[in-house]
C-alpha cells in the first residue's frame, strides 16, 4: 500500500464531512458572514514512528477550511508536508529545518473549501513534529479540527529535559508529559542544549571517562575521547554546536561535533560555556587557584579574570541582553550582565548552587539553591524579587526561550524530579523518581 493509497479512505471521509458542512450552511445561514483569518498550530508535539508506507502511525493530519499556508518541522529529522488531494509531498532538508506549503489551489482563503494537512516522518527513526497553519473560517466560530494553542506564535524548538536514573539517561522534549526516550546506560553526567535550527544537542560523560555527543534525541553518538572529567554543550542557530570538555586539567572547546579542539587553559577544575548568534562563544573556567576566568567572542580570545576564590561559575548569553555571568564567592552569589567589564551584583548569601539562563524576550533567569535546600528563582532583572520555588531540593537547573519563557527543574532530597514550564508561578509536573542528575534547556 502506497502513502497516497493509505490516506485515500481518510481523505474521502474528510471530503464527505466537508460536503455535509457546506450543505447545512446553505440551509441554516441565509447570508455569508465575514471570513476570519486564523493562525493555529496542529500536530503539536505529536510523536511519529519511523517512516513506513504500510501504516499511518508515521503521520499526523488535521482538516482545515480556506487554508492559506502551512509549515512543519521536527528537531530530530526531516519531515514532509502535503495538503488535501495533492499527492506530492514537500520535505524539509533535515533536523530543525522547516518545510512550507502555500500551493493550496482553489482552497486558498476560500472558507467554503477544505482539506486535510498532513505531516509525515521522512526518516527511519521516530520523530516529534510541530505544525503551523493559517486558514480561513467564515463565521468566526470554532473550526479547523482539534487545534491547540490559539493564535500565539509557537516556539520553533521545544524545551528539552534530561534525567539520569541508575546511570541511565532519559531525555524528552516538548510537552512535560511526553514520553521519555532511553538514551543509554553507564552515564554519570549530562549536558543538553537546543536551538530552532540545529535542534537538540546532548553531551554525556560515561562511567569510564568517555565524552560523547549527539544531535537529536534519536541521533548517533559521537565519541570525543577518553580521560574526560566534564562535558558541556551549547548551540545557537547561526554558529551551531559549541562543545567543551575537561581532560587532565585542560579545558578544550570546539565549534561543531567534528571541529578542531582549542586548548583554552591547562589548569581548569570547572567549565561553563554558552553561545548566541550575535556574541558568539562565551567560555568560563575556574582555575586550580580559584580564579574565575571568562572569555567572549572567540575561542582564541584573551581571558578576563572576573573574581577570585570562586566555588561555582555559570555563563549564559542571548543576542539582545548579551552576556550573563554568575559566580559564588564566600557563599554569596554574584551576577553581572551585558559584558565582561560590567559590575557585579550581590544577589544572595548562604548559597550552595547557581543556575543561569537568558533569552532575548524575557531576559536573565537566575536560580539559586540556598544552603537550607530551598530553590529560589528570579527573572527579568538582576534586582528582581526572588520567588520561592521548591524545597528541600538537592539540585536546580533552568532554561529559557522567547516563546515558552522559563523552564525550571529541581530534584528533591528524596530523588524526585519536578519541572515547570512557562513561568515562575507555573504548576510543577512530577517527572521521575530516583533521579541522580537533572538538566533542562529551552
Amino acid at each position: 500500500m502506497s502513502t497516497h493509497e493509505k490516506r485515500s479512505q481518510l481523505k474521502l471521509g474528510a471530503l464527505a464531512g466537508l460536503m455535509l458542512v457546506i450543505a447545512l450552511a446553505c440551509v441554516i445561514r441565509p447570508e455569508a458572514a465575514a471570513a476570519e483569518v486564523r493562525s493555529d498550530h496542529f500536530c503539536w508535539g505529536a510523536n511519529l514512528t519511523a517512516k513506513n508506507t504500510q501504516t499511518t502511525t508515521d503521520e499526523c493530519w488535521q482538516f482545515f477550511t480556506g487554508i492559506r499556508k502551512a509549515e512543519a518541522w521536527s528537531p530530530q529529522h526531516s519531515v514532509c508536508l502535503s495538503f488535501g488531494q495533492l499527492s506530492e509531498d514537500q520535505c524539509s532538508s533535515g533536523p530543525g529545518a522547516k518545510v512550507s506549503l502555500t500551493n493550496t489551489g482553489s482552497c486558498y482563503s476560500n472558507s467554503e473549501c477544505g482539506g486535510t494537512v498532513w505531516i509525515r516522518n521522512n526518516a527511519g527513526s521516530a520523530s516529534t513534529v510541530y505544525g503551523n497553519v493559517e486558514w480561513v473560517h467564515a463565521d468566526a466560530g470554532g473550526g479547523g479540527g482539534t487545534t491547540e494553542g490559539g493564535t500565539e506564535v509557537p516556539p520553533s524548538a521545544p524545551d528539552v529535559i534530561g534525567a539520569i536514573v541508575n546511570e541511565t539517561l532519559y531525555v524528552k522534549e516538548g510537552n512535560l508529559r511526553n514520553a521519555w526516550v532511553n538514551e543509554g546506560s553507564g552515564i554519570k553526567d549530562v549536558s543538553i542544549a537546543i536551538d530552532p535550527t540545529n535542534g537538540v544537542l546532548i553531551g554525556i560523560l560515561t562511567s569510564t571517562g568517555h565524552a560523547l555527543v549527539k544531535q537529536g534525541v534519536f541521533g548517533e553518538w559521537v565519541d570525543l575521547g577518553a580521560g574526560m572529567t566534564s562535558v558541556k554543550v551549547s548551540t545557537d542557530p547561526t554558529n551551531g554546536p559549541l562543545i567543551g570538555v575537561l581532560n587532565s586539567g585542560h579545558a578544550y572547546v570546539k565549534r561543531g561535533i567534528y571541529g578542531a579542539w582549542v586548548d583554552e587553559t591547562s589548569n581548569a577544575v570547572a567549565l561553563s560555556i554558552a553561545t548566541d548568534a550575535t556574541h558568539g562563544p562565551l567560555i568560563g573556567v575556574i582555575t586550580t587557584s580559584g580564579d574565575a576566568l571568562v572569555k567572549s567572542g572567540s575561542l582564541t580570545g584573551s581571558w578576563v579574570t572576573e573574581i577570585g576564590s570562586a566555588t561555582s561559575l555559570r555563563v549564559a548569553t542571548d543576542r539582545s541582553h548579551g552576556l550573563l555571568i554568575g559566580a559564588i564567592f564566600g557563599g554569596t552569589v554574584y551576577v553581572k550582565t551585558g559584558n565582561l567589564a560590567a559590575s557585579w551584583v550581590a544577589e544572595e548569601s548562604n548559597d550552595q548552587a547557581l543556575a543561569l539562563a537568558t533569552d532575548p524576550t524575557n531576559g536573565p533567569l537566575i536560580g539559586v539553591l540556598r544552603n537550607s535546600g530551598l530553590a529560589v528563582v528570579k527573572q527579568g532583572s538582576l534586582y528582581g524579587t526572588w520567588v520561592e520555588e521548591l524545597g528541600p531540593v538537592k539540585s536546580l537547573s533552568v532554561g529559557s526561550d522567547s516563546n515558552s519563557g522559563a523552564l525550571i527543574g529541581a530534584v528533591t532530597t528524596g530523588g524526585v524530579a519536578y519541572v515547570k514550564q512557562g513561568g515562575l508561578f507555573s504548576e510543577w509536573v512530577e517527572e521521575m523518581g530516583s533521579v541522580e542528575k537533572l538538566e533542562v534547556a529551552g
